[in-house]
């Protein structure tokens, strides 16, 4: 039975990285069972942009409700994290199951480089010369052993980033790795078939890449003919570093001429109807088996030797710099916005972050005696859609108080710089909307406005103060549209104590049906 068909628990944790506000999110699962050897060993999930992992997590036996004892558990195992739980889990666990999906961490799909190399050879820019015409015999016995040939116009399956025109050898192969029947797609980029735009677009772009080398005479090869293995410990002498112990006469160092994105290499050559393989990669691609061999090997060892390197190398790839982030961004992105805000309270959104904020910018007033007011400059208007000048008004509204912009005429884009203050003392921070509305006097009403919640609004006048934001202007109708147009605007907190006037707006324009009064907002229960 899978993990998430099981009952468990959810906690969602969150830790800051380094100064700031921003934080990483994971999702912590633990069984409510312990497992059956250790009554207090349980089953556990971390789930992160960086994958899913499984862990053990060690709870004390008490008699506190099983709820508690793991959440204490999770807080002694990551102390710096803090964690809230999710209830809804039988949705959140379908969430996160289809996170897995989007974002696998198994490898389904791989492309590969394939590179010719003369005797002499040692720059990949002089293997980009040899043709088809180049090719001796036993490459494409080799190539025919690690695959078959396709016909791209007639290929319906995983094409590694080719069009659907082009008929070359490209390869489809099914093999066995570790144990397990996995149905892995392999597509190789032939560089003797390609043009030199396919060299870099598609090689240049392929994390691994083989180099097969002719089978040349003694004297370009600086290995032994040894047909049989040495002893352990000369074997893992050998290691798996190719600049120490090279079978082949080719500088790993020419490799960065072919970019920054292949990080995995393999050398095959031909020996006696066997082959030599030798492994080597940059240093932030961290080991992984097999080991290289220490003798020729057969066809078939050859085959599922090197397949499974290519596909340990490019698992490793995936969690090692720079190639880390075509995998650890878009995962991480679906995990904290597609998912977890839909289930995080508010004191971990950012929600949450700018209440924590304003706290901080709106003076108290039972104890200071001030009042919470809010200044607004209104800057400027960019109405795009009037292909001529009309008389334009801005009209600010919070609750009852609203205030008006002088009239600027024949314009599509006024400049006021006027400020107004508003009153916050008595408003529903959480509920109730700032409304600008652009008015123009020539029959026209309402161009576009402008809905500001209060709480957003005090988090723009502490965030951004002295700093002007352009915003969208929406029509007025029920789908709320955009418009072609878009207003500056400017917020600045005040805690002077404010002796506010009666709005310069006349009482009967403030009445008018022009602008129907906002009702504020009211949470649904």
């Amino acid at each position: 039975m899978h993990f998430m068909d099981r009952k468990h628990f959810n906690w969602v944790g969150s830790k800051a990285k380094g100064e700031g506000l921003n934080k990483e999110y994971e999702v912590y699962s633990v069984l409510y069972y312990p497992i059956k050897t250790n009554p207090v060993t349980f089953m556990a999930l971390r789930t992160s942009k960086r994958g899913t992992e499984q862990f053990y997590l060690n709870v004390e036996d008490s008699c506190v409700v099983l709820f508690d004892r793991i959440y204490h558990a999770l807080r002694n195992k990551e102390p710096d994290t803090e964690f809230q739980y999710i209830p809804e889990t039988r949705k959140f666990s379908n969430d996160l199951v289809e996170l897995e999906r989007k974002h696998p961490q198994k490898i389904t799909e791989m492309k590969i480089g394939v590179i010719y190399c003369k005797p002499g050879q040692t720059k990949p820019q002089e293997m980009f010369q040899n043709g088809r015409d180049s090719l001796c015999p036993s490459f494409w016995t080799w190539i025919n052993t690690m695959g078959k040939e396709i016909n791209l116009e007639q290929w319906n399956m995983y094409k590694g980033d080719m069009g659907s025109t082009g008929k070359t050898y490209y390869k489809n192969w099914e093999f066995e790795y570790n144990n397990k029947k996995q149905n892995i797609e392999i597509i190789y980029h032939l560089a003797p078939l390609l043009e030199p735009e396919g060299h870099r677009r598609l090689i240049g772009n392929d994390v691994a890449v083989i180099f097969f080398m002719e089978e040349g005479p003694r004297s370009d090869l600086d290995v032994s003919d040894r047909e049989e293995p040495t002893n352990a410990k000369e074997e893992e002498e050998e290691g798996e570093s190719f600049k120490s112990n090279s079978h082949f006469k080719l500088d790993p160092m020419v490799v960065s001429l072919l970019g920054t994105v292949p990080q995995v290499f393999i050398a095959i050559q031909p020996y006696r109807g066997k082959y030599r393989v030798q492994f080597f990669s940059y240093t932030n691609i961290k080991p992984h088996l097999p080991p290289p061999p220490t003798h020729p090997i057969s066809t078939t060892q050859m085959v599922d030797l090197v397949l499974t390197k290519i596909y340990n190398g490019l698992m490793s790839s995936r969690f090692c710099v720079p190639m880390n982030r075509l995998f650890f961004v878009p995962r991480g992105q679906t995990l904290q916005e597609d998912i977890l805000e839909k289930y995080l309270s508010n004191n971990l959104t950012t929600k949450k972050k700018k209440k924590e904020e304003t706290r901080v910018l709106i003076i108290d007033e039972p104890k200071k005696k001030k009042m919470e007011c809010v200044r607004v400059t209104v800057v400027s208007v960019c109405i795009e859609t009037m292909d001529q000048s009309y008389d334009l008004t801005v009209i600010l509204t919070l609750g009852e108080n609203q205030q008006k912009t002088k009239t600027i005429k024949h314009s599509n884009k006024p400049i006021w710089n006027e400020d107004y203050t508003f009153d916050l003392c008595g408003i529903d921070k959480e509920f109730t909307e700032f409304e600008v509305d652009v008015y123009c006097h020539r029959n026209c009403g309402t161009i576009g406005l402008v809905r500001i919640p209060v709480f957003d609004l005090l988090y723009l006048g502490g965030q951004l103060e002295d700093q002007p934001q352009w915003f969208t202007l929406m029509r007025r109708s029920l789908d709320d549209s955009t418009t072609e147009g878009s207003i500056l605007l400017k917020f600045a907190l005040t805690d002077e104590e404010v002796v506010l006037t009666e709005p310069k707006t006349p009482r009967s324009f403030r009445k008018s049906s022009i602008l129907p009064s906002i009702k504020p907002k009211v949470p649904n229960l």
